[in-house]
């Protein structure tokens, strides 16, 4: 799981790279949403942050994939997008 939060004005999309823009990833303002995202063997996770079909920003989580308690929680503010590790 991921927490994926829009702390701007605008709706942004937000995904893991590989992904793309869809009506299912695009977050409204204010909105935090938990979102099922699969963790690789290395642990690493890079999402974007985009919006219109363009790349606005990336950030790479690294994980600890024995430690299923350790999640990303991923942060647009409106200029930059910030991931951080949180606890479910």
């Amino acid at each position: 799981m991921a927490l994926l939060e829009n702390r701007s004005s605008q709706n942004i999309h937000v995904f893991p790279q590989g992904g793309n823009f869809s009506p299912e990833n695009r977050i409204l303002p204010g909105q935090k949403v938990q979102v099922r995202v699969p963790l690789p063997r290395d642990g690493r996770i890079t999402f974007v942050a985009g919006r219109d079909g363009q790349v606005l920003a990336t950030r790479r989580w690294e994980g600890d994939p024995e430690d299923p308690r350790r999640v990303p929680h991923v942060v647009w503010d409106g200029q930059r997008l910030t991931v951080s590790t949180g606890l479910r």
